[in-house]
């Protein structure tokens, strides 16, 4: 995802990252020590978030025997990262999300 390589600021450190699909394209969640990036890479028109890590930010997960998907509760939106396939990491990335939005694990 070259798109989120140019959207993460100069000095920003990427804490953790995982891969699934958002509205059927491929897409990162990225987790910075400033912010949150969603971004997926649709052709022409990259849907780029850059969301605030604090209280108002809510994250669920679930999980099959293959799957999990997170889905992040911003604004009154809901924008869902689904098909990701590593499990682990996505429970491990919304462990992180609730901590640092001042939530519990």
């Amino acid at each position: 995802m070259v798109v989120a390589g140019a959207v993460i600021g100069e000095g920003e450190t990427v804490e953790a990252v995982v891969a699934g699909r958002l509205e059927g394209h491929g897409a990162v969640l990225v987790l910075t020590d400033r912010s949150l990036l969603l971004v997926d890479d649709r052709e022409w028109r990259p849907t780029t978030e850059i969301i605030a890590v604090n209280p108002p930010l809510e994250v669920q997960g679930w999980q099959d025997d293959r799957t999990a998907s997170l889905t992040l509760v911003v604004d009154g939106r809901s924008l869902v990262l689904d098909q990701i396939p590593d499990r682990e990491l996505a429970v491990e990335m919304a462990g992180r999300i609730r901590y640092r939005a001042g939530g519990t694990a």
